[in-house]
């Protein structure tokens, strides 16, 4: 007889320190540096070496991993993980084997490891040839969790970690470029043009010509880059992890997932070669002189045209049209490029875009056959984990992405209904009207982030596309399990840790990708990090789907997860961001209650058990 837990926020908890002296902490006061509080680069003090001393557990380091395993002498090591939950890990490109963190029982002490894969350390084991070196800090247990520090390894630089230390930073800048786009409007420019409207239809990307959002919603933006935890990629909250997945993605842009990476060689860094090969480039699919391209690319300083370049050469004004071809080719590439960058691709110049993205547009039949939307996931991705950076003040990527999945799938009243939506007719993300502030509000935030503290799973919309399914039937492509890429960045696709969206019961989930690289430090400039990529997994998808044993069992609601799944997820996550230390007598209550009730379950569970 199988049998599965209920899950409720606040639900009871490993004993997890609250304060930073009840973990054993000293740390120093951050600066206050130009803009605001500058957070410190270590949120540790020095440990006495006789404290390390006295910690009965020894430190191992697996060779292959990197993974921090705490093995109390004289005891055996067993995380509750399902031992026939792995796959054979060999589909998984970068995976190798892994052993699992342990229950430590020296979780009441501040254990602090140095560790390097390929590397030793302290009481660890030596290095395989050939094996890629990642550095990384393992400090366990963070005042308010995590209390095993195997999976959040970059976590004392995370934002959330200094919310807890009632360190606040400001409501996060949000680039967002969609209001741009109507600056170059096809419809009033080009209104007999049906060469031009044929190629943007072509290319799949012209759903996203309405549906954009022209601004972001920054405290919403804000209140889920918290609970972003780059390690994993997913959202982490009361009940468990949540992430934007592929078929995500499809219903909310209505554009392709699957199809041909995005990638182009030979522009990743400016040389006299790269800077040669680009303006050839441009001058050839744009149709402009070698001389006027050189003099564009001579003011822009690197690879990359500027927008308002694009918009005065190609951008006619109203009512008058492009002639003939190859001059309405070259118009359809100059206002892809200039699309993609207010969109997929935004980034932070706003005013310039890279030629790297005209290469992908050189066959203009080719365009619509790009795995667009797996790439702004990743894009996406890649994004969320450098916002989470202490230091980090803004945030750019396609936001609308992320706003229209949050409010798909909370019922928060974060957004209104849009009447004239239609299934099956518009994208996903046409379904919601924002609500706007005017300016930043930070009691906003504040109320946003106690809600998602005490949001229960069963307040949680888990698929939001039950009835919309062509054949009511998931596409094959929604379990592929791998990586995705963009350009250079390439991230880790989590699918088995985020089960409860596809129906079915949430298990422990299998450690993450093995990291090629890692540097996630407290600023931008200190984040970096590289996955492996195999590119044949990416085209042959359907071998590398999340095989049935573990998808495991259907579930009967949504929100079910094994028995096991919840105490190993508070003991490795931060899953609740306000310091209930902080916070006003409410929420205490509220989480006391929920623990009394799900107490009062597994009372239940046992006795049905004997």
């Amino acid at each position: 007889m199988r049998l599965y837990v209920v899950l409720f926020s606040g639900m009871a908890r490993p004993k997890v320190p609250v304060t930073r002296e009840e973990a054993g902490i000293e740390v120093p006061r951050p600066n206050r540096g130009r803009g605001g509080r500058r957070p410190p680069t270590a949120l540790y003090g020095k440990e006495k070496e006789k404290e390390n001393e006295d910690v009965k557990g020894k430190a191992k380091v697996d060779g292959n991993r990197g993974r921090l395993q705490l093995h109390d002498e004289g005891s055996n090591i067993d995380d509750g993980r399902p031992k026939d939950l792995v796959v054979a890990r060999g589909e998984r490109e970068g995976h190798a084997s892994e052993s699992s963190s342990s229950d430590s029982s020296a979780a009441g002490n501040t254990i602090e490891t140095d560790c390097n894969v390929g590397g030793s350390s302290s009481g660890g084991a030596g290095h395989n040839e050939g094996e890629p070196e990642v550095s990384f800090e393992v400090r366990v247990p963070f005042p308010g969790g995590p209390i095993d520090g195997a999976l959040l390894k970059s976590f004392k630089d995370h934002v959330a970690f200094s919310i807890w230390s009632n360190e606040e930073r400001p409501v996060l800048k949000c680039i967002n470029h969609g209001a741009r786009i109507q600056e170059w409007d096809l419809q009033s420019r080009y209104p007999d043009t049906a060469g031009l409207q044929r190629i943007i239809r072509r290319s799949g990307l012209n759903t996203l010509i309405d549906c954009s959002y022209r601004k972001a919603n920054k405290e919403v933006i804000y209140a889920f880059v918290e609970r972003w935890l780059p390690e994993t990629n997913t959202l982490h909250l009361p009940f468990g992890e949540m992430s934007i997945s592929l078929e995500d993605v499809s219903f909310l842009l209505k554009i392709l997932v699957t199809g041909k990476v995005v990638a182009v060689q030979n522009f990743a860094r400016y040389t006299e070669e790269s800077r040669s090969d680009a303006i050839k480039m441009v001058s050839n699919l744009l149709g402009v002189s070698v001389e006027e391209d050189e003099e564009e690319v001579n003011i822009s300083k690197g690879l990359t045209v500027r927008k308002c370049w694009l918009k005065s050469r190609w951008c006619p004004k109203a009512g008058s049209r492009p002639r003939t071809y190859p001059h309405v080719e070259c118009t359809a590439r100059a206002y892809l490029l200039y699309f993609l960058s207010c969109t997929l691709f935004a980034d932070k110049s706003g005013s310039r875009v890279s030629i790297a993205l005209l290469k992908l547009l050189e066959d203009l039949d080719d365009v619509g056959k790009y795995a667009w939307g797996a790439t702004a996931l990743a894009y996406l991705y890649r994004h969320l984990g450098g916002a989470t950076r202490v230091q980090v003040s803004q945030i750019v990527a396609y936001l609308t992405l992320l706003e229209g999945w949050v409010y798909d799938h909370f019922k928060l009243g974060l957004a209104t209904s849009n009447a004239k939506y239609m299934d099956y007719v518009h994208p996903r993300v046409c379904r919601w009207i924002q609500k706007h502030e005017t300016v930043a509000n930070v009691d906003k935030l504040g109320s946003i982030r106690r809600t998602l503290d005490r949001l229960r799973p069963s307040e949680v919309n888990w698929d939001p596309y039950v009835n919309i399914r062509e054949n009511g039937v998931v596409h094959a492509m929604a379990f592929y399990t791998g990586t995705i890429k963009y350009m250079d960045t390439v991230e880790p696709y989590h699918l088995e840790r985020i089960l409860r969206q596809f129906g079915f019961v949430q298990s422990i989930p299998d450690p993450p990708y093995r990291l090629l690289e890692a540097h996630r430090g407290p600023s931008a400039n200190k984040y970096s990090v590289k996955y492996g990529f195999q590119q044949d997994n990416w085209e042959r998808w359907r071998n590398h789907l999340l095989a049935p044993e573990v998808r495991g069992d259907k579930a009967e609601f949504e929100f079910f997860a094994t028995l096991d799944y919840l105490p190993w997820f508070l003991k490795v996550s931060h899953s609740v961001i306000t310091n209930p230390s902080h916070e006003d007598e409410d929420l205490l209550a509220t989480t006391i209650a929920d623990n009394e009730l799900l107490e009062r379950n597994r009372r239940a569970l046992d006795a049905a058990l004997r």
